[in-house]
This record gives C-alpha cells, sequence and structure tokens, in this order.
C-alpha cells in the first residue's frame, strides 16, 4: 500500500477512536484502496468503520443493533424490550 494512503487510513483510525473509543472494533478499506488498484489524484479511500452495539432478536427473527449514542450503556441495557 502507498505510503500516503497508509498515512491517511492510520490518522483517520485514530481520529475515530478519539471519537468512539473502544466501541471502534473494525476499520476495513474497500473500493480501490482494499483491492490495491488505487490511483491517487483519480481514486477515493472507501473506508468502513464497525462499531459495537447491543443486539436484539425481534419478532419474526429481525435482529435489532441498538447503538446508544448519549445513553449509557447499562440503562439501555435494562430498560430495552426483549423479545423471545
Amino acid at each position: 500500500m502507498r505510503d500516503d494512503i497508509s498515512d491517511y487510513l492510520a490518522d483517520l483510525i485514530r481520529r475515530s477512536r478519539d471519537v468512539l473509543g473502544d466501541d471502534l472494533v473494525g476499520a476495513y478499506a474497500a473500493g480501490s484502496v482494499g483491492l490495491g488498484a488505487y490511483q491517487p489524484g483519480r481514486s477515493d479511500a472507501d473506508v468502513a468503520l464497525v462499531r459495537s452495539c447491543h443486539v436484539l432478536r425481534a419478532p419474526g427473527g429481525h435482529l435489532l443493533c441498538v447503538i446508544p449514542v448519549a445513553s449509557d450503556g447499562a440503562l439501555v441495557e435494562s430498560t430495552a424490550t426483549r423479545w423471545p
């Protein structure tokens, strides 16, 4: 991987960790960067950030990912509706 894109991704991850803290569980380069086809001045850098969440199973088998934005995780856990 080119040094300029590698430095950019490292900085993006550092800044994302500053915002998300331990909720940041992964970062993946996609598109041309992920495929090794990045062209400076022509390509963009597609990145997916993955953060932790509370997973609930709803009626019908649907899975819901609840991300507490401004709430205490324990509060969400204690007040969330749970289905069998």
